[in-house]
């Protein structure tokens, strides 16, 4: 009896592993990334406790070696040393809330592997485990059409697909797996026309939400994998002679339908479809492109060299990229995480021998895939899936789904090799089952004592991922700093781990917030103290991270302690010298409280850093005016520009000190052209106010009647400027 509820436990929690990325949980920060992990975790951790008593009872059930089990042993060991000699190893382990990797999923990942490398057995198990699978991904797909459809929101903003997931490139490598799943399905039953019909509308319903995630790495790596896995049937499928017809049909779809593409890439059907045009625009100039070369070639290269064994840990490529930050990544977001490519990050956070240890578990895979007696098409339709996994994972980084599901894969390629390898031999005896009354008590114990350990170990970090987001609703949502300090603080006087770098720069913002609403409240006062104690505690820390460092300065350049803030970002610039962000701010700080000479100096070197970079220069430009180089300003902007009007608010105020409303009159009007129109009631009664300082009454009352037809509650008022203006008396705007 107790074998069985052991069994059902582990067998329970693997079946109900698929169904994670359908969670989505508001409560918590991060609500599409930590729900699903937490629930990983518990899951995970339940039915390893759930094995190793199984294991006890009844030694079927014991772990067979085969290359997968040691592949995935030996990149666990790896990664472990390289977070344990890494440059921070807490962050290493617990990672964030945004992310959720770190070692602590590393090992979690292990003990999947090996649990549902042991449990799961036989062509009926994985039948029943991959047709639960595409059941949630049939869930996922539909939630997809409703976004698709209108009725439900795209979580990112943007057009491209997202479903449960929140992220395009999450729910397209989830649907990766499932695609080649669901045609692993359709071959098994090709039989039974009910089951090939289910399936081949799964299918479709799978690749039509692919396309539209607009995920381009995931899409030619599904059109790679099927052709790769098309030319391995072409080639050694002469037993299969249908089967290699359909693969020829496949090859040559490909090739057409890529040449095809390829022609028709600039018509207008291909440049107004949002996934199609993506794909056209692909090349090395394209702005995507350039930013990964830059990053890969600039930034993780010289990050390899310097640790070149074992790397800087995970999680610690925000370490990475402030000290070998490339000022031609300018135009990209100031803080990049991950390297957009899976192996250069194992290349930076283990190094060689985690990078290393990543492709053994493709080649052990692989390997185990072919010595095993795998129908050929199978071997042959599997390899088009790492293959597919593999391109993938050039263009993007892993997250739960894509973790989860290329395990599976490696749990399912073990289960097979291992049963090939048995088949024949003496089932094992049932003398092998083990009833004695202490066992039996040990097994069950290991079990209460996992779930209880599970529940209480995740609940204490959900418990703070919820606390935080109650700290931001309270604070952003029911403005009420105090109650929300009160939450940070419950937060951060937790233990150093998960989660705590985010809390303390959600409480810089909080502080920075207050400030502008009351800088002298006594909350107010707590709350800078506070977030500048903590980040002052991260800086100990974390040295070598700017991130930190730059968070001091923003928190003291925006609750007015300019000077220390400039110290700050100082520190900064000595670990990276070329960083414009921070040079912008030491400007800016500079800028607003006129000190117009000293500030020439951080936007000159900002621009020297990268000389394409046209906000540099405009803010170098506009700096010069301000400190009374006006002609030098200028000539400047005309070399670069052709024009002096370009639309920068420090360019605007820089005429605006000299009274140049010609100047300020071409600002306002490139504004107008570039605002749609309901958006520019108030920039055309400024633009009315600057005609009437250059004597252009006529032109202000055309832009006075255009604000009022578009903003009717301005109506009045733009009658009585109107009047005044014909009667030659000054107007005031209200």
């Amino acid at each position: 009896m107790l074998s069985k509820i052991l069994r059902f436990t582990v067998l329970g929690g693997v079946f109900l592993l698929p169904f994670i990325p359908l969670l989505v949980t508001e409560s918590m920060f991060f609500p599409f990334i930590s729900g699903k992990n937490f629930t990983f975790r518990i899951i995970v951790e339940i039915i390893l406790a759930a094995w190793l008593g199984l294991m006890l009872v009844d030694h079927e059930y014991r772990p067979k070696r085969s290359w997968i089990f040691i592949a995935m042993a030996v990149f666990t060991i790896i990664v472990a040393l390289a977070d344990l000699f890494g440059v921070n190893p807490v962050r290493s382990f617990w990672s964030n809330f945004e992310r959720m990797e770190g070692l602590v999923t590393i090992l979690h990942l292990a003990a999947y592997l090996f649990v549902a490398g042991s449990v799961l057995k036989g062509e009926t198990m994985w039948n029943r485990f991959w047709n639960v699978s595409i059941l949630g991904s049939v869930i996922t797909c539909i939630y997809a059409f409703a976004q698709l459809g209108g009725s439900l929101a795209i979580h990112q903003g943007d057009v491209r697909v997202d479903a449960t997931l929140g992220n395009a490139t999450y729910l397209a490598v989830y649907l990766l797996f499932n695609i080649f799943a669901t045609l692993w399905l359709l071959y098994r039953h090709r039989a039974n026309r009910v089951w090939t019909i289910a399936y081949l509308v799964v299918l479709a319903m799978e690749v039509i939400i692919l396309y539209y995630t607009g995920t381009r790495g995931t899409l030619l790596g599904l059109v790679g994998g099927l052709g790769l896995a098309a030319l391995i049937t072409l080639v050694g499928g002469r037993a299969h002679p249908r089967a290699r017809r359909l693969a020829g049909i496949v090859v040559l779809v490909l090739v057409l339908g890529s040449g095809g593409f390829f022609l028709a890439r600039n018509t207008s059907v291909v440049e107004e479809s949002p996934t199609l045009s993506r794909f056209a625009n692909i090349s090395l100039k394209d702005t995507t492109t350039q930013s990964r070369l830059i990053l890969w070639g600039g930034i993780v290269l010289p990050a390899f060299k310097e640790r070149p064994l074992l790397g800087w840990g995970q999680d610690n490529f925000i370490v990475v990229f402030g000290k070998y930050y490339d000022p031609r990544m300018h135009a990209q977001e100031p803080w990049f995480d991950r390297a957009h490519n899976v192996f250069f990050d194992w290349l930076v956070a283990a190094g060689i021998l985690g990078f290393l240890a990543y492709l053994f578990l493709f080649g052990a895979g692989l390997g185990l895939l072919w010595r095993g007696r795998w129908p050929f098409l199978e071997k042959a339709l599997l390899t088009g899936l790492f293959a597919a996994y593999f391109f993938h994972n050039i263009f993007v980084f892993d997250n739960i789904a894509s973790y989860l599901f290329f395990v599976i894969v490696l749990a399912w390629i073990h289960s097979g090799y291992i049963s090939s390898r048995e088949d024949g031999k003496e089932k094992i005896k049932e003398t092998y089952t083990v009833s004695t009354a202490g066992v039996r008590a040990g097994a069950a114990s290991i079990l209460v004592v996992g779930i209880i350990a599970s529940v209480w170990w995740n609940g204490v970090y959900i418990a703070r991922s919820q606390t935080l987001i109650e700290a931001i609703v309270e604070d952003q949502m029911r403005n009420n700093p105090a109650q929300g300090l009160a939450k940070y603080e419950d937060v951060l006087t937790r233990d150093q781990g998960l989660g705590i770098d985010e809390t303390r720069e959600q409480l810089v913002q909080s502080a920075v917030r207050a400030y502008a609403r009351a800088p002298e409240d006594p909350t107010t006062v707590r709350l800078i103290l506070r977030a500048k104690e903590e980040l002052l505690e991260s800086v100990e820390h974390d040295p070598l991270n700017t991130r930190p460092l730059f968070f001091v300065g923003y928190l003291l350049s925006r609750t007015g302690a300019g000077d220390e803030a400039i110290t700050y970002f100082e520190k900064a610039l000595a670990i990276n010298p070329d960083r414009q962000n921070f040079l912008y701010e030491i400007g800016n700080i500079y800028m607003r409280r006129s000190d117009f000479t000293d500030a020439i100096e951080p936007f000159a070197q900002a621009y020297a850093a990268e000389e394409t970079n046209d906000r540099a220069f405009t803010f170098y430009a506009a700096t010069l005016m301000h400190a009374g180089k006006f002609a030098e300003g200028e000539a400047l902007l005309m070399d670069r520009f052709g024009t002096t009007t370009i639309d920068n608010e420090l360019l605007f105020q820089a005429y605006d000190r000299v009274g140049r409303n010609d100047k300020i009159a071409a600002i306002l009007e490139l504004r107008l052209r570039e605002m749609a129109p309901e958006d520019n009631p108030s920039t055309r009664v400024s633009l009315a106010l600057v005609y009437l300082a250059l004597q252009r009454p006529e032109d202000a009352i055309r832009e006075i009647e255009r604000a009022a037809a578009l903003s009717p509650a301005f109506a009045e008022q733009g009658t009585q400027m109107i009047e005044a203006i014909r009667a030659g008396k000054k107007i005031k705007v209200k």
